[in-house]
C-alpha cells in the first residue's frame, strides 16, 4: 500500500520546515518524500507479518540477555527451535539481527510486557 504522494510531499515539507529549511528545493522534497513513503510501507509490511506468541516470547527473553540455550529452558522448547523462531523473527520483520529485530519489535508493539507473550511454563519456572 503506497502513501498518496500529495500526502508524502506535505510531510515531507512539514518535516523540513520543523528542520528550518524555508525554502526546501524540490529534490530535497522529493527526497524525503520518497523516505517517508517508504517508511510508510515498511510499517505496513511489519502489521502484516505478526510474530506468533511463541516468536514474541523468544523476542522478549532475548531483548533481556537470555541466551538461546537459557530462552529453551523458559519456554520449554528445545534450543534448535529457539534459533527456528530467531530466523522467523528476523524473516518477519526483515531485520538483519536480532539487536534490530528488538528494537523494532519494540517500536511496532511486538515485544509486550513478558506477561501478555511467555509461555506458560516462563511462568511456572519463576522466570
Amino acid at each position: 500500500m503506497n502513501m498518496m504522494p500529495d500526502f508524502a510531499n506535505y510531510l515531507a515539507i512539514e518535516i523540513l520546515e520543523c528542520l528550518d529549511i524555508d525554502t526546501p528545493n524540490q529534490d530535497q522534497i522529493s527526497l524525503l518524500a520518497k523516505l517517508v513513503s517508504n517508511v510508510s510501507i515498511k510499517t505496513q509490511i511489519v502489521f502484516d507479518q505478526q510474530l506468533s506468541r511463541r516468536e514474541r516470547g523468544c523476542l522478549y527473553w532475548a531483548a533481556n540477555g537470555k541466551t538461546s540455550g537459557e530462552i529453551a529452558k523458559i519456554i520449554g522448547v528445545k534450543p534448535s527451535t529457539v534459533h527456528w523462531y530467531k530466523r522467523e523473527i528476523l524473516r518477519k520483520l526483515d531485520c538483519a539481527n536480532l539487536t534490530e529485530a528488538v528494537f523494532v519489535g519494540m517500536r511496532y508493539g511486538q515485544l509486550n510486557q513478558h506477561g501478555s507473550v511467555v509461555c506458560k511454563r516462563a511462568s511456572e519456572s519463576g522466570q
